[in-house]
C-alpha cells in the first residue's frame, strides 16, 4: 500500500466510528471522518502519479496470479485422508465442514475448515486451512512445487478420492 496505508488505516478506524452513533448524527460524523483523513500529511503532500504506481503494479500482479492447482475441495479430501497429511499431522472430521487438526510443535489441537463461507462465519473459533495459513504444513507445499513429484490431475484426483 505504501503512503496510502496510513490514511486507509485512519479511514477505516472513522468510518467504524461513525457507524456507531445515531442517524441523525451520521452526516455530521461522516463529515469529520472526511476532514480528518483530508488533515493526514499523507494525503497533503500525496504525490497522484506514485498512486497510480502502485495501483499500477499491484494490478500487474494480481493480473499475473496463477490459478492455484488446488482448490478448497481438494485440500478437504487431503484432510479427510490421513495418509496425505505429513508425518506427525493429523486431521479427524468434527462436522460437516470442520476437522480437529494436530501437528508437532502444535501445544492443543485446533480447529480447521476449507470450505471459505464456514470460515466467514466462524474466523474466531477456526483457521482456514490453506497455504499461507500457519497450519499448513509448508511440506505441502515444498512438495506442490517439485514439478518431478506433481502427479497429473487425473492421477491426483484417484488419489484423494482414495483409488
Amino acid at each position: 500500500m505504501g503512503k496510502l496505508q496510513p490514511i486507509l488505516a485512519k479511514a477505516s478506524s472513522s468510518i467504524s466510528q461513525a457507524t456507531l452513533v445515531s442517524r441523525d448524527q451520521r452526516e455530521k460524523a461522516r463529515a469529520s471522518a472526511v476532514a480528518a483523513v483530508e488533515q493526514e500529511p499523507e494525503i497533503k503532500g500525496l504525490d497522484l502519479d506514485d498512486v497510480l504506481q502502485d495501483l499500477d503494479a499491484i494490478r500487474d500482479v494480481v493480473n499475473n496470479l496463477q490459478p492455484s492447482p488446488l482448490t478448497l475441495a481438494d485440500l478437504e479430501a487431503i484432510l479427510d485422508r490421513p495418509e496425505l497429511l505429513p508425518p506427525g499431522c493429523s486431521a479427524t472430521r468434527i462436522g460437516k465442514c470442520d476437522f480437529k487438526w494436530t501437528q508437532p510443535g502444535l501445544d492443543k489441537e485446533m480447529r480447521v475448515t476449507c470450505n471459505a463461507s464456514y470460515y466467514e462465519d466462524n474466523s474466531d473459533s477456526c483457521e482456514l486451512w490453506v497455504p499461507g495459513s500457519p497450519l499448513f504444513p509448508l511440506t505441502l507445499c515444498e512438495a506442490s512445487q517439485d514439478e518431478t513429484k506433481q502427479p497429473n490431475t487425473t492421477e491426483f484426483q484417484q488419489t484423494i478420492a482414495g483409488g
